[in-house]
């Protein structure tokens, strides 16, 4: 029953696979009747570049960004590292991407945990998420955090990104109120008891469980329709970054 209800979770992936690569392939015979925006995603989904002289062209967004998550990863022969970061006054969210090759660093450094006044330079999108930075200011330690929703707000608002944005392929989320099962550690609890999975590929449930006791966590991650990846865990008034504090 196991292996079945697994083999059909697969089916049902690359069912949706397959789906959003017909639906890029009818957008981008029908690019010219799309909304600007959305013709920038089908661009940069089938490889289409843009400089970031030509990001940093764009109208810049003012705020105090909390650095929220962080993670470092591999990618081919080069090294990423994607940095979630969240307006205070605004509300934005914003991903920000960094390459470096072999032992070269990264040219900007954000510690997960901290805050800075700055402008951000949003990339062309009908759901703009990713961006650079222009001005980066006054680095600081967070002291709170924005206010996290709860599941139906996730829910509403995953709704509404892809209506713009049908190729979206992860949203963030600041969520409350989640316990890790004790028993089965690939599920959370909200604070309705309702069951949220965790992404196959995050690595430290045990950390997760240990670091609740039981009780409830404020998690930030990544929602892809599905389940949801921690990224990190504000817990007694401090950040506690997945990637880099509980591979330590």
């Amino acid at each position: 029953m196991l292996y079945q209800s697994g083999l059909r979770n697969a089916e049902g992936l690359v069912a949706n696979e397959l789906a959003s690569l017909y639906l890029l392939a009818q957008a981008w015979q029908r690019i010219d009747a799309l909304p600007p925006p959305l013709q920038a995603d089908v661009r940069a989904l089938l490889g289409w570049t843009m400089s970031q002289d030509d990001v940093l062209r764009q109208s810049p967004v003012s705020d105090a960004w909390h650095v929220l998550a962080q993670t470092t990863f591999d990618d081919e022969r080069l090294r990423v590292r994607a940095t979630w970061l969240h307006g205070a006054a605004t509300g934005r969210w914003a991903l920000h991407l960094q390459y470096a090759v072999g032992t070269q660093g990264f040219e900007q450094q954000m510690a997960p945990g901290t805050a800075f006044d700055g402008e951000l330079c949003f990339y062309p999108s009908a759901y703009p998420l990713r961006a650079h930075i222009r001005r980066q200011d006054d680095a600081r330690t967070m002291t709170t955090i924005a206010r996290p929703s709860g599941l139906d707000a996730l829910l509403d608002v995953h709704a509404n990104a892809l209506a713009v944005q049908p190729f979206l392929e992860r949203h963030p989320a600041l969520l409350d109120g989640l316990v890790p099962d004790p028993v089965d550690h690939g599920i959370l609890h909200d604070a309705h008891g309702r069951r949220i999975v965790v992404h196959p590929s995050f690595r430290h449930p045990l950390h997760l469980l240990a670091l609740s006791g039981g009780r409830p966590l404020t998690i930030c991650g990544e929602w892809d329709g599905r389940t949801l990846l921690p990224l990190s865990v504000w817990h007694d008034g401090r950040l506690v970054n997945v990637d880099s504090d509980f591979s330590t």
